[in-house]
């Protein structure tokens, strides 16, 4: 939100660039585009499929969504076989956790792993469906199927937890005394917070064989081991 014209730039207008370069030179080439939930923004019903109006609340889920939009278009006037995913809320080993801007997983990650006092805003009741970054890449591959071109698909966890039950998955799975603290909302955050939300990944699992397979205390421990053997990617951009 605080550089909305660079987000555009890199989510947007790169990408009717990168089309239009497949269009000349590759026209044969497979994509597939990686999309997000963000798209949804708040949502009334849940869990969100993929006939849920799109609503972002932010620049990056308009961005996104007009990506995702330009990845359509190119398959269904050009004949680009792309495909579009929309990811929920990844996490996993070798994640950047450097920045707060890349949501809440990694900032969780990051603190618990160096002690750090972990804050959620509100009362921790609101809900995600994270995704392990290995669930992605299978979900990537399945989305090369020719069935899958010119489509866009949800894809999520099967189980949605609470931010208060991630956080203290997080507090168990590194060992320490680490705190978790509730704090108000900043005014700034929670104009854009999209409350609760859950994934409906139906549509993927029936035409391209995709689920996901990596329960969120399995993929928790997994990652925390991952930086534990690896600190430098604590200072790692």
């Amino acid at each position: 939100m605080t550089d909305p014209v660079f987000d555009l730039e890199i989510n947007a207008l790169d990408h009717a660039r990168f089309l239009e370069t497949v269009r000349r030179v590759n026209p044969k080439a497979r994509i597939v585009h990686a999309s997000t939930r963000q798209v949804y923004g708040r949502v009334a019903t849940l869990p969100a499929n993929e006939l849920t109006a799109a609503n972002p609340v932010d620049v990056n889920g308009v961005a996104k969504l007009a990506g995702e939009q330009l990845h359509m278009v190119y398959a269904h006037a050009h004949g680009i076989a792309s495909t579009s995913l929309r990811l929920s809320n990844v996490y996993g080993p070798r994640q950047r956790l450097t920045s707060n801007e890349l949501g809440f997983l990694p900032v969780f990650i990051r603190r618990a792993l160096l002690g750090e006092k972990i804050e959620i805003f509100g009362d921790g009741s609101q809900q995600r469906d994270c995704l392990h970054v290995d669930d992605v890449v299978d979900a990537l591959l399945a989305a090369t199927a020719d069935q899958g071109i010119g489509r866009v698909y949800n894809v999520g966890n099967r189980y949605a937890h609470s931010l208060s039950e991630i956080a203290t998955l997080l507090v168990k799975a590194v060992g320490n005394e680490v705190p978790i603290e509730y704090v108000g909302w900043p005014d700034d955050h929670q104009r854009i917070d999209i409350g609760s939300f859950k994934t409906d990944s139906r549509s993927i699992a029936s035409e391209l064989g995709w689920i996901s397979s990596i329960d969120i205390a399995v993929g928790i421990k997994q990652t925390v081991a991952f930086y534990e053997e690896n600190p430098w990617y604590l200072s790692s951009t």
